[in-house]
C-alpha cells in the first residue's frame, strides 16, 4: 500500500539524511495485518465478506492511521466446508473506508491517501463456517405393501448448493425401522444426493404400519443432525384367511354330481371365489366361504325308482311225507290253463261217481 503523500517525503528525507538509503523494514510496527469476516452458515462456496481490515504499520500504513484506516473486501477461504478457519487464503475488491465514519477528522477522509492493492494472500481472521441444517425428506416406493415383501425407502437432502462433496456420506445418514428390517447383505447407497436402501416388511399379523425415521449423523462435516427426524410411513398388507373357502371347496368335491338335479349354483359359486385378498377384505373372503356352504345346502338329490323284492320260493320241510299243493293259477297269459284245470277237475268228480254208482248195484 501507498502511504500519504505528505509522510512519504518526510521519512524519505530523513532516511536519505541518516543512512544515505531508504528501508521500510526499519519502520515495521509490531501490529499485524487481519481481516474481519462475517460468520456465516455452510452454502458449499469458499467465499465470505470481509467488513474489517487492520494494515500492519510502517509496512503499510503509519502508526498513527493504524486505527483509522479500515476496508471492505471480499475473502476466498481454503475450503467450503464448515470449520473454523485463522487465515483467508486470499482476499480481493478491497475497498479503503474510515473504520469510524461517525467521527468527523480534519481534513480529507483516510482513505484518499492510500491505494488498495489487487490482491492480498494468506491474511490472518478468525471465521466460522456452521454446519448447515439439513432439508431432509424421506419417501417409499410404495404407501403400501405385503407383510415380507421388500420395499425401497429414499433419503434426500434437497440443500447440496450445487456441491455434492460436500454431501454427507452414506455412513454419515441414519434410517431406523419400525416393523421393517434392512434386507440381508443390503446397505444404504449414495448417489448424488439421495440415498436408497432395500428393507423387508413385517409379516407379523399384528404389524399393521412400517415407519422409517432418517437423520444425519453429528459427525457429518457440513450439516447438522435435526432436532426430529424426518419420517415416512408404509401401511403393511397381509393376506385374508381362506380356510374357510378351502374347507367349502373341499366339501363340494367330495359330492358326485351326477346325484343331484343341479349342481350348477355349487360349481358358480367355487367360480366367484377370487383369491389374493388382503386382511382388510375378510368380510368378502368368508361370503365366498358361505355362498358355497348354502349351494351345497340347497342341492336335491335324483329319485331313484327301486325295484320289487322277489318272494321267495318254498323250502322242503325235513318230513319224507309227500305234500299236496294247489298251485295258484296265473292270470292273463294262462287263461287257456286254466280251462283245462276246470275240466280235468269234472273229470275227475265224474269218475268218483261213477266207482260210487257201481259199487252200490254190487252192494245190492
Amino acid at each position: 500500500m501507498k502511504f500519504k503523500v505528505k509522510r512519504v517525503l518526510a521519512v524519505f528525507l530523513a532516511a536519505v539524511l541518516m543512512n544515505g538509503s531508504f528501508s521500510l523494514t526499519a519502520f515495521a510496527g509490531q501490529a499485524t495485518t487481519s481481516a474481519i469476516a462475517e460468520s456465516r452458515t455452510y452454502d458449499g462456496t469458499t467465499k465470505v465478506k470481509i467488513t474489517d481490515m487492520y494494515f500492519a504499520s510502517a509496512a503499510e500504513v503509519s502508526d498513527e492511521d493504524y486505527e483509522r484506516l479500515s476496508a471492505d473486501a471480499e475473502g476466498t477461504l481454503s475450503s467450503p466446508n464448515a470449520g473454523t478457519y485463522n487465515v483467508i487464503a486470499e482476499i480481493r475488491n478491497i475497498v479503503l473506508k474510515e473504520r469510524h465514519p461517525e467521527i468527523e477528522y480534519p481534513g480529507y477522509p483516510i482513505y484518499d491517501f492510500y491505494s488498495a492493492p489487487e490482491v492480498m494472500n494468506n491474511i490472518a481472521s478468525n471465521v466460522i463456517i456452521e454446519k448447515a441444517l439439513p432439508d431432509l425428506s424421506v419417501t417409499v416406493a410404495d404407501p403400501s405393501g405385503m407383510g415380507g415383501s421388500e420395499i425401497s425407502i429414499t433419503v434426500k437432502i434437497a440443500n447440496d448448493f450445487g456441491y455434492p462433496e460436500g454431501l454427507p456420506t452414506a455412513d454419515q445418514i441414519r434410517i431406523d425401522a419400525v416393523n421393517a428390517t434392512l434386507k440381508e447383505g443390503e446397505s444404504l447407497k449414495q448417489n448424488g444426493n439421495e440415498y436408497t436402501a432395500v428393507f423387508v416388511l413385517a409379516d407379523d399379523a399384528k404389524a399393521q404400519e412400517a415407519v422409517f425415521s432418517a437423520n444425519v449423523t453429528a459427525d457429518a462435516v457440513n450439516y447438522s443432525a435435526l432436532e426430529e427426524d424426518v419420517s415416512a410411513t408404509v401401511t403393511i398388507m397381509h393376506g385374508a384367511d381362506y380356510s374357510k373357502v378351502d374347507e367349502a371347496i373341499a366339501k363340494a368335491n367330495a359330492l358326485n354330481k351326477e346325484d343331484y338335479i343341479d349342481f350348477s349354483k355349487v360349481e358358480a359359486a367355487i367360480n366367484a371365489v377370487v383369491r389374493g385378498k388382503y386382511s382388510t377384505e375378510q368380510d368378502e373372503v368368508d361370503a365366498m366361504a358361505q355362498a358355497i356352504e348354502e349351494a351345497i345346502l340347497k342341492l336335491e338329490k335324483k329319485t331313484v325308482a327301486v325295484p320289487a323284492e322277489p318272494t321267495p320260493s318254498a323250502q322242503p320241510s325235513g318230513n319224507t311225507e309227500e305234500t299236496t299243493t294247489t298251485a295258484v293259477p296265473k292270470t292273463g297269459e294262462d287263461d287257456h290253463n286254466a280251462a283245462l284245470w276246470l275240466s280235468l277237475a269234472l273229470v275227475l268228480s265224474a269218475g268218483v261217481a261213477g266207482v260210487s254208482l257201481l259199487l252200490k248195484k254190487k252192494r245190492a
